[in-house]
């Protein structure tokens, strides 16, 4: 009797364990596509931005060096692009500490209290 309480509660156990995975995997992906997707909107905003820009300040028939005033543009557009990025990366990496977190907590836990996982009283 005892063995086959002990492989249901490890059945149940395998299963929870199983759902939770499939569950924290779909959730994290679905987060870091939210996340990606809004840094790909951002890019496209900065382009638009880059060229209305150019359009507005280089090219406006003033006695402006246009080169210059269009590498201007360029790297400030780039240096505002690879802060979202650098944002975006900084969020996903704290998003999986807090995740690696709970996970560490959770097998802590359970070497803490070898009774309640081994069966035995």
């Amino acid at each position: 009797m005892f063995k086959s309480d002990w492989g249901r509660q490890f059945a149940f156990g395998l299963g929870l364990i199983a759902v939770t995975l499939v569950w924290a995997a779909f959730y994290i992906g679905s987060e870091i596509g939210e996340s990606r997707g809004e840094s790909n909107k951002n890019t496209t905003e900065y382009e638009r931005h880059a060229e209305e820009k150019i359009r507005s300040t280089c090219l406006s028939g003033q006695g402006v060096d246009v080169a210059e005033c269009v590498s201007k543009v360029i790297k400030t557009t780039n240096e505002e692009s690879r802060t979202e990025s650098d944002l975006v990366a900084q969020t996903e990496m704290a998003r999986w500490a807090f995740y690696m977190l709970i996970a560490t907590v959770g097998v802590a836990n359970s070497f803490r209290h070898p009774k309640n996982w081994r069966g035995a009283s």
